[in-house]
């Protein structure tokens, strides 16, 4: 397969380019569908030939291209070079003029801002406003001024426009200001009110528990009063009891006084003999608690055991 390429180029607008390029897509769809096999396990080695087969007619065919795009191109790539090198020397005589423009323009720009700026400030010291918090940057521009060079009417009123939004701005912070102010002295105040109640609270608290603390203490020195007077009065009962019980007792030792009074002579008895009456007092050790009865019948039995048959009495003086 060989590629055959023929161009023609009278004028612009006469140019014919020809080439055998549907005999040459036949031959490439006839020799595919002529080595195009079906791939097995034993064919895989045959099957690589092919596919470098096609790849070198590939190869070939392409470089072919590329030598008559090349050729063909040669023409176009020198109108091209041509055309750059003249638009440059285009270009380059325009920016010497477009420095120019801009280096004027610059320098009017640059007094038509000191003229904005002078006019700002003055409006500025007037209302006693910052002068630099004015951003006029936007405004410097060719049409800012007249022909006669004076700031336009459209300059000036939006100068003042911007002074004025500062101002607004100036005076709502100032209103924004106060009423944060007003409203920390309102939270201050309720503050200081809550803190003033909190305070009457707790004192009234503090009374009211010193006020319990004393009734409480009132309460019960009343309490260990009449306990006082409750337990006087029953160890006074107590003491009446213990006395009416120490008189209800026998009283040996009045007895025996008594009895010493009466018995202060001996009876007569016959034979010029005369009866005595002798009271002795004896100390036995006996149980705790022991019954008197058993404790008198243990002295009758040893005074008999003694000789000692002829006992009136005998009584146990310990309570």
């Amino acid at each position: 397969m060989e590629l055959i390429v023929t161009y023609e180029a009278q004028t612009a607008d006469s140019q014919k380019l020809t080439t055998n390029f549907e005999e040459l897509k036949a031959e490439a769809n006839r020799q595919v569908e002529k080595y195009s096999i079906n791939v097995t396990e034993e064919n895989i080695p045959e099957a690589k030939k092919v596919m470098a087969n096609f790849n070198k007619v590939k190869t070939e065919i392409g470089e072919r291209y590329n030598f008559y795009i090349d050729e063909i191109s040669a023409p176009v790539n020198q109108l091209k070079s041509e055309k750059k090198e003249i638009e440059a020397i285009i270009t380059d005589g325009r920016q010497k003029i477009a420095d120019g423009v801009a280096n004027f323009e610059n320098a009017k720009l640059e007094a038509i801002a000191a003229r904005i700026a002078e006019y700002t400030k003055a409006l500025c010291d007037e209302k006693q406003l910052n002068f630099e918090r004015i951003n006029t940057s936007d405004l410097i521009k060719l049409s800012a001024v007249t022909s006669a060079g004076a700031l336009a009417k459209a300059t000036k009123e939006a100068i003042e426009a911007k002074i004025q939004s500062l101002e607004n701005e100036i005076l709502q912070a100032k209103i924004a200001e106060q009423e944060k102010a007003a409203r920390d002295a309102e939270i201050a105040a309720q503050a200081r009110r809550e803190a003033e109640e909190r305070a009457a609270r707790e004192k009234a608290e503090m009374e009211a528990r010193a006020a319990q603390r004393e009734a409480e203490l009132l309460a019960r020195a009343e309490r260990e009063k009449q306990e006082a007077v409750q337990r006087a009065e029953r160890e006074k009962q107590e003491a009446i009891e213990r006395a009416k019980a120490e008189q209800a007792k026998p009283n040996p030792q009045a007895f025996y006084d008594t009895q010493r009074e009466i018995l202060q002579k001996p009876r007569e008895a016959e034979n010029g003999k005369a009866i005595y009456t002798i009271r002795a007092e004896f100390e036995v050790k006996a149980p705790a608690n022991a019954p008197h009865d058993k404790l008198t019948d243990k002295i009758k039995e040893m005074l008999a055991a003694a000789g000692i048959t002829n006992l009136s009495k005998i009584e146990v003086l310990n309570v």
